[in-house]
């Protein structure tokens, strides 16, 4: 492990000087002023940067609304497109979503996919900030879906099969 050796190259850096960082001057570390490379045992990075490195990736996006209870969706939502990534086309929907109080969930309207109206009910809850739905025709499974961004008339939501869905509320 002694033999694992991580170089970082700073040469010419304005951001960083050997100085700078207390963490760095072991007697493991060595600095190369001709070339503005440092190099580091693997042990004195340790367990605190492998830590940092951890609590820096994250767990929780950005956009992340934790849901109190189902009152703050409860309501006719009109479906308007879907995506599989915010940065990806819209597919467009004109779809109806009804989160009803009692935890049932109604789609209604044009299925792309079967190309036909039609209706669907089923069974929603918030669990842990999160909607956890029941998976129509398929007894014992969910889906979950976390909402991403949430306005009095306006909603998205990350999850499900599609990626992410965007409603207005009607």
């Amino acid at each position: 492990m002694n033999d694992v050796k991580i170089r970082l190259a700073f040469k010419n850096s304005k951001l960083f000087r050997p100085t700078d960082a207390s963490f760095f001057a072991g007697k493991s570390n060595r600095y190369n002023k001709r070339s503005g490379e440092i190099s580091m045992n693997f042990r004195a990075f340790g367990a605190a940067g492998l830590i940092w490195l951890v609590g820096a990736m994250g767990t929780t996006a950005l956009g992340e609304v934790p849901l109190k209870d189902n009152s703050e969706i409860v309501g006719t939502w009109r479906l308007e497109s879907v995506a599989p990534a915010l940065n990806k086309p819209k597919i467009e929907e004109n779809r109806t979503w009804e989160f009803k109080s009692d935890g049932t969930i109604v789609t209604s309207g044009y299925n792309r996919h079967f190309k036909a109206e039609d209706r669907h009910e089923w069974k929603y809850k918030v669990v842990d900030g999160k909607i956890v739905a029941d998976d129509p025709g398929r007894p014992g499974k969910t889906i979950d879906y976390m909402v991403y961004e949430k306005t009095p008339d306006r909603m998205i939501l990350k999850g499900g099969i599609e990626g992410f869905y965007f409603f207005k509320k009607q």
